[in-house]
Formats: structure tokens, C-alpha cells, sequence
């Protein structure tokens, strides 16, 4: 009698304290988040399936890396445009006009603007702290059709805040948006489950 009391206790208050309590991240709900950007960029655009893959923590520094991604995209397409200007110059070898000066100088602003900030957030990196968490990065797949024109699937990756909401630190979205909405896949490695 006494050993079966003695199990009784043992299962009944002591075992369950003994279990890990499992804390789950509830994630926002970003279907609706992402159907809007699609929208927004083409309603033409369906979404056919959306399902999560997995999440990754997000510290300052690594946060801090992936917004720099989205200034030197910016960088390099300032760059290209500034060279494209130039060879169109050499071409004709004629004296550009007044509005081709003006695009230029222009560019070359917008290039001084962004180095400056490529700079800025470069120096955030080197003293950002590499272990306390900033956020979530949450991977969804996606796969988005226009009607008889194409169908295409890629990884999403949103940017999530400690407090579970969508947070904007992560620029690349956009962009991913935009390759999506031209039938060009972005991320062309897979990304285990």
C-alpha cells in the first residue's frame, strides 16, 4: 500500500515537474502581410500556397548585415546606371546635354548618399553585440502564378521583432517581391527544413 502511495506521488507531483515547460514563438499571422505587398505590386499576381519553414534568430549584428544588403543592391544599380550614362556619353562623342548633366549629377549624389550610409551601417556592425537576439527571421515558400503566364516558387524570408510583429528592419523584401512579381526566382539554393 505504501509503495503504490509512493508512485502515486511520484507521477502525480513530482513527474510534471520535472517535464521542460516548451516555450513556442506564436508567429503574426503574415499570409495576409504578404498578399498585400504582392497586391500592391501587381493584382494581376496569385498566391497559390504559402507555408512556413522555419525560423532563425536574428542578433544586432546579423540584422545589422542583412540591412546593408539592401544599400549596396541600391549602390550597384547606381553604379550601373552611372556607367550606362557615360559609355551613352562616349558614344556620341558630343558634349552631353543639360538634362543628361543634371540625371548625372543626380546620381552622383544619390551614390555619395548611399555610401554614406553603406559607411554608417558598417561601422554599427563592427560594434554591434553578436549575441542577444534583435528578432526572428521566419521562411515561408511561396508560390505566386499570373494567370496563363507563369508559375514560380521561392523561399520568403520576413522579419520578425521579439515581441512577435512584423518589424521593418528587413529591406530585401521588396526586392524579393519585385523578382517574384517578374517570374525571376531570387534564392536559387534551398534552404533546409
Amino acid at each position: 500500500m505504501k509503495i503504490a502511495l509512493l508512485f502515486e506521488i511520484f507521477f502525480l507531483i513530482i513527474w510534471p515537474g520535472c517535464k521542460p515547460i516548451e516555450e513556442k514563438n506564436l508567429l503574426p499571422e503574415l499570409r495576409p502581410n504578404f498578399l498585400e505587398l504582392l497586391n500592391r505590386r501587381d493584382s494581376s499576381l496569385t498566391l497559390d500556397s504559402f507555408y512556413f519553414i522555419r525560423t532563425d534568430t536574428f542578433n544586432e549584428k546579423k540584422a545589422l548585415i542583412h540591412q546593408r544588403f539592401s544599400f549596396l543592391h541600391i549602390m550597384n544599380k547606381i553604379n550601373g546606371q552611372i556607367e550606362r550614362m557615360s559609355k551613352q556619353k562616349d558614344s556620341f562623342h558630343s558634349a552631353p546635354s543639360a538634362n543628361d548633366l543634371e540625371t548625372l549629377e543626380y546620381f552622383k549624389g544619390e551614390k555619395e548618399y548611399v555610401g554614406k550610409e553603406i559607411d554608417s551601417i558598417t561601422t554599427l556592425i563592427v560594434h554591434a553585440d553578436s549575441i542577444a537576439p534583435v528578432g526572428y527571421q521566419a521562411f515561408f515558400k511561396v508560390t505566386v502564378s499570373k494567370k496563363d503566364k507563369f508559375v514560380i516558387s521561392d523561399t520568403i524570408p520576413f522579419a520578425i521583432s521579439l515581441k512577435m510583429k512584423v518589424s521593418d528592419w528587413d529591406r530585401n523584401l521588396e526586392k524579393i517581391i519585385d523578382s517574384l512579381a517578374t517570374s525571376k526566382q531570387l534564392h536559387h539554393s534551398r534552404i533546409s527544413q
